[in-house]
């Protein structure tokens, strides 16, 4: 990878210029349009520190991680009908289906699970593209800088 690029924000002019923007780490990188990322507090008081520790933290990852936030919005989720969830869910074979990518993870406080992502390998097999994934069980559904994000209403993912 060519870390210079990325530190500088753009490509070398010269070639003296592109050997000093060589680095000897290799990376892989997933490049990817901005998302939008739930958060969902336990409880309403922790809300504003939730808001001021987003800001905090100006870069996501490690130092050539190019993942920031870029806006916080408080809102409501309401129950809704839409069965299409696309946040990532526990996997439950009797609940879920439609197109999905199952893998091994661990929830938040470190338990491993398997969980179903909501996103399809292309025909490359290194691409994943967005897919609808039904879940059988109430939802929720808030909306957020445009984006509908639909959840399962109790604690399956």
């Amino acid at each position: 990878m060519i870390r210079g690029v990325l530190e500088e924000n753009r490509m070398p002019s010269s070639i003296e210029e592109f050997k000093g923007f060589l680095d000897a780490m290799v990376r892989e990188f997933a490049i990817s349009r901005s998302r939008t990322v739930l958060v969902i507090p336990r409880g309403g008081d922790s809300i504003d520190l939730l808001k001021r520790a987003l800001w905090l933290m100006g870069r996501f990852g490690n130092s050539e991680s190019w993942a920031s936030t870029i806006s916080v919005t408080v809102t409501d989720a309401e129950r809704c009908d839409d069965r299409n969830v696309n946040v990532i869910v526990k996997y439950d074979q009797s609940r879920i289906s439609g197109g999905f990518t199952v893998v091994k993870a661990t929830d938040e406080v470190g338990n491993e699970y398997m969980f179903a992502l909501p996103v399809t390998s292309g025909s490359r097999g290194d691409v994943y593209y967005p897919s609808v994934m039904s879940y059988g069980g109430d939802t929720l559904c808030a909306r957020l800088n445009g984006v509908n994000i639909v959840f399962p209403s109790g604690d399956d993912w």
